[in-house]
């Protein structure tokens, strides 16, 4: 099994670029159901700018909630310092997030239900839906380190270029192999 980063688009206008992309999960899926792949696009994926300086957590608070036999969304990226509302009686955290620091995994269980908030430690970072797709906006011009994380899968990173120009493609390729 591999997971492909793919249609990696980058630009640059007035100094704030944004990297665009889809994750793709090549091969066949394991039958794992934290492992949700529709069409060849893998769900439940933070992908994030590594490295870059950490801003002020925001006012607005992010939720977690149980909807039927699922947590939605099973996957959270907060950032540092973030409230988070937990929306059902019967749901635990491994950890404070009030109090979890940039990097850190928290598991969260209702039930027989799994989900995972990560703690991010500035704001460029998306977490992937049902299409695979993300965009993270407010690049300088630079190199950067372009991560993916998935709870099951681990973490594969890649390098990119933010140009100058109005507008540059590029593809960028993270795999998982078996």
């Amino acid at each position: 099994m591999k997971l492909v980063i793919a249609s990696l688009v980058l630009s640059s206008i007035a100094y704030a670029g944004s990297v665009k992309g889809t994750v793709i999960f090549e091969g066949e899926a394991p039958e794992d159901a934290s492992v949700v792949v529709t069409h060849g696009k893998l769900r439940d994926a933070v992908v994030r700018i590594k490295g870059l300086p950490a801003g002020a957590a925001p006012d607005k608070e992010a939720h977690l909630d149980k909807h039927g036999s699922a947590l939605v969304p099973r996957v959270l990226a907060i950032h540092a310092g973030q409230k988070v509302k937990l929306g059902d009686a019967c749901m635990k955290a491994s950890k404070d997030p009030a109090t979890a620091q940039a990097g850190d995994v928290i598991d969260v269980t209702c039930k027989a239900l799994h989900g995972y908030i990560t703690v991010e430690d500035s704001w460029h970072f998306a977490v992937t839906g049902e299409d695979g797709k993300f965009e993270i906006d407010d690049l300088e011009p630079g190199t950067y380190t372009l991560e993916a994380w998935h709870p099951t899968l681990g973490t594969r990173s890649v390098q990119i270029v933010i140009g100058k120009a109005k507008r540059g493609d590029v593809t960028a390729r993270l795999s998982y192999k078996p």
